[in-house]
């Protein structure tokens, strides 16, 4: 019955071995992204701050957020910036109490690649209102903010606005962390679990010259999973939310090559590699190379994210320029560290790719399935 199955699947046309999936990060490199934004010279302590600023990317736009805090010690939280004309994007930040004397912001872009770009932090100081410039608070317009979050302990901010009760702070599945992914936290207000590495995000310097920047990603447990039944935001703790189920990287099949970026001679190296996954997001990474490149454990997050270490050296390496699917992975790790003076040095890259494993739609299967019947 199952041959009889796979037939007509095959001659209905369900079944198309010759479809080849070629996800964003594929043809991922540095990106290309131009953030263009005029600096305000002040904030008011009687209206909230309109921001906007204009973003250009060949890969496209998918996101741009304005992360903003009123004091170091409080996580970021962000606005979601609409798209206006003229590749502009807008948003507006609440008014902040009186004692906040200083704003501090950024903006952070998705691209159609998946990968993270965020802007230099500026700075902005609260209007003197010993030159009689503030005129007060007694008519304040009443206007509603949902603000995001992608850590804990964000209700904390409402404390530093002046209408908490026009606030809403919501949490943001871990799918769309890519303020974590970038850096924009310190570990301590990740979780115990959080470990630093490269995973496609990147800064841009005042001329919009491009550094990749360190971030994070959550290890995931099993008992994490199990635990997180029914619930659908993120978990107080900072695991992942049960609905997330990492790619299914696992089995052999895997083509490609090892090569160092800067074309160091005799660095290009044709290889196969096959992968272990465990449920609780637990990796092995065996490659047909020798030496360095050849073994490799570690993990892999919801999103495809992987941080794995190298048995050869020690050294860690990670989905440097976008998450891994079930066919493409692209890890990298750099030969030496990133520096001021030396912010690019050359990597050691190992990208690999599989054909699509053939699928059966569910819809598909049970209309046969009750024609057999």
């Amino acid at each position: 019955m199952l041959a009889r199955l796979v037939c007509m699947l095959l001659v209905l046309g369900v079944l198309s071995l010759s479809v080849v999936y070629i996800p964003d990060a594929w043809s991922a490199g540095d990106p290309q992204t131009q953030i263009a934004y005029q600096q305000l010279s002040f904030f008011s302590e009687e209206s909230s701050l309109p921001i906007e600023v204009a973003v250009k990317d060949p890969a496209g736009v998918t996101e741009v957020r304005c992360y903003f805090r009123f004091d170091s010690s409080l996580p970021f939280v962000y606005s979601e910036m609409v798209s206006a004309k003229n590749n502009v994007f807008t948003t507006k930040l609440p008014i902040a109490i009186a004692t906040v004397q200083q704003i501090e912001y950024l903006f952070l872009v998705v691209n159609g690649q998946k990968q993270a770009i965020i802007s230099p932090t500026f700075t902005l100081n609260k209007k003197d209102i010993r030159n009689g410039y503030a005129t007060g608070t007694q008519n304040l317009i009443q206007e509603q903010y949902q603000l995001k979050s992608e850590v804990d302990g964000a209700d904390a901010v409402k404390d530093f606005f002046l209408q908490p009760d026009n606030i809403s702070i919501s949490s943001v599945p871990q799918q769309d962390h890519y303020g974590v992914l970038a850096g924009l936290y310190s570990k301590e207000q990740l979780s115990s679990d959080a470990v630093p590495g490269y995973f496609g995000s990147f800064r841009l310097d005042p001329k919009n010259g491009i550094i990749r920047v360190k971030g994070y990603i959550v290890i995931r447990r099993s008992s994490d999973l199990s635990s997180s039944q029914g619930k659908s935001a993120v978990a107080k703790d900072g695991v992942f939310p049960e609905q997330g189920v990492a790619p299914d990287i696992s089995g052999d099949g895997w083509t490609g090559f090892f090569w160092r970026s800067d074309d160091y001679a005799g660095t290009v190296v044709p290889l196969t590699l096959t992968v272990t996954q465990n449920p609780d997001g637990r990796v092995t990474i065996t490659t047909s190379k020798e030496g360095l490149g050849h073994y490799f454990t570690g993990i892999i997050d919801t999103t495809g994210h992987m941080l794995i270490y190298d048995a050869y050296d020690g050294e860690d390496w990670s989905t440097h320029i976008g998450p891994a699917t079930d066919v493409w992975m692209n890890i990298e790790d750099y030969v030496r560290p990133p520096s001021l003076v030396d912010r690019t040095p050359p990597l050691n890259i190992i990208e690999v790719r599989r054909s699509p494993r053939p699928k059966f739609p569910t819809a598909a299967i049970s209309l046969l399935l009750s024609g057999l019947r």
